[in-house]
This record gives structure tokens, C-alpha cells and sequence, in this order.
């Protein structure tokens, strides 16, 4: 497989104003340089920048990142449709 067929980059700007980054990558993919330098970019722009491999790896990071008060649901009440 590619690593243009095991990653996935979505971009969006959080209701704070903090330009967001997530790569999504499949459990056995990698980061290329330019995507390991476009995310070095953008945190060093002030934004939030990850790589996650799964929601649940998605929800710490944004918990971590203060995006989510404590007990805040942020994927609804269950697990997302597919896993």
C-alpha cells in the first residue's frame, strides 16, 4: 500500500479560533517528510497539529489540547458507525 492510500489529512479551525491539523494514518503507516514538516509548521504557528491512528487516539489529543471539558462527550454516545 502507498502512503498516499494509508494517510488521511483533514484541516478545520476549532470554535476557539486555533487552526487545527489531523493526520490520520493506518495502524501501520508513517509520515513523510513533507507531512512531518507541514505539521512542524503549524505547531510552531501557534495551531494544533496530530497524528492519530483511531478516534479514540483523536479524543486524547484534543482533551489533552483543552479542546473538551471533563466528562464532555466529543464523539456522541458511543462509538463512530464502522468500528
Amino acid at each position: 500500500m502507498s502512503d498516499t492510500a494509508s494517510s488521511c489529512s483533514r484541516w478545520c479551525l476549532a470554535p476557539c479560533g486555533r487552526f487545527l491539523a489531523v493526520e490520520v494514518k493506518a495502524p501501520d503507516g508513517r509520515l513523510s517528510g513533507a507531512q512531518k514538516k507541514f505539521l512542524a509548521e503549524i505547531g510552531a504557528l501557534g495551531g494544533l497539529a496530530v497524528t492519530v491512528r483511531d478516534w479514540r487516539e483523536l479524543d486524547a489529543a484534543l482533551r489533552g489540547a483543552g479542546y473538551a471539558a471533563e466528562g464532555m462527550t466529543l464523539f456522541g454516545s458511543g462509538e463512530p458507525a464502522g468500528n
